[in-house]
């Protein structure tokens, strides 16, 4: 009997290997499965890190050349005007009819009063009163 229990034993032995080499063969077949998708997934993510490189080198390529250009336009533009914003182009129009209003003015006190001097005077108080407005927008513009 003792090579009949031998012989059962090393059967339950084999049956026991042969579970574990069955777990062992569907434990690498998962680990493959999984190594598979991280090799897909490795790849996509190489093709994506290499592609935003691309973009990456396109965009300081074209902001390099926005930059020289933009310099060399600067260069070959003549002077601007010194009206460069809405607020000058606002002054100037606020000077200019204030200029017409105050000549009205003076040519209706001039024709009213039938005396040019005082026209005049009125014209230069005018004026006057223009240019301390102007101080004090530039001043706090």
């Amino acid at each position: 009997m003792s090579n009949a229990e031998d012989l059962r034993l090393h059967k339950n032995n084999v049956v026991i290997l042969l579970a574990s080499l069955q777990d062992m063969v569907g434990e690498y077949g998962r680990v493959n499965g999984n190594m598979k998708n991280a090799e897909e997934i490795t790849t996509q993510l190489t093709k994506t890190v290499t592609h935003l490189g691309g973009k990456i080198k396109d965009y300081e390529n074209a902001i390099s050349t926005y930059e020289q250009e933009f310099i060399e336009r600067r260069q070959v533009l003549p002077a601007q005007p010194n009206l460069k914003t809405l607020q000058d182009y606002v002054l100037v129009f606020f000077f200019g009819s204030y200029l017409l209003v105050s000549i009205f003015i003076s040519l209706y006190i001039g024709r009213s009063t039938r005396n040019t001097p005082t026209s005049i005077v009125a014209f230069l108080v005018m004026c006057a009163v223009g240019v301390m407005i102007s101080q004090v927008i530039l001043r706090f513009a």
